[in-house]
């Protein structure tokens, strides 16, 4: 789904604009919102939000892998706000987390090539 991204754009759209406005909604207002179950109820709501890459296309095992990966960062990052009574400490999960899933990706790109001689179809 990223394959037509420069890198630029995943450092503007991806690391920084998805991770802050993702943490304002879910942990600044949805969290904020709730008396009760707070940080749970938004890390969920947050890994549910990650069932678009399944609409947009991505395979059912990708997808749930993702939607996973998602859960478990928005609990981690409810827990943060919670704990800190701020978003920054949120923020700076959620951007680590998406840093890390483009190191992966290169890592697994890499790996396959040298495996296959070829790189993963797209």
């Amino acid at each position: 789904m990223l394959k037509d991204y420069r890198f630029y754009q995943i450092v503007l759209v991806i690391w920084f604009w998805s991770s802050v406005t993702e943490e304002v909604f879910t942990r600044g207002w949805l969290q904020s919102s709730l008396p009760a179950w707070r940080w749970i109820v938004s890390g969920l709501f947050f890994g549910s939000m990650h069932l678009t890459v399944w609409w947009a296309g991505a395979d059912l095992a990708t997808s749930a892998i993702l939607v996973a990966a998602t859960t478990l960062l928005g609990l981690l990052c409810g827990r943060l706000r919670d704990r800190h009574e701020s978003l920054t400490p949120a923020i700076a999960a959620h951007m680590s987390f998406n840093v890390g899933g483009l190191l992966g990706g290169i890592l697994y790109t890499a790996g396959y090539a040298i495996r296959h001689g070829k790189p993963p179809a797209m």
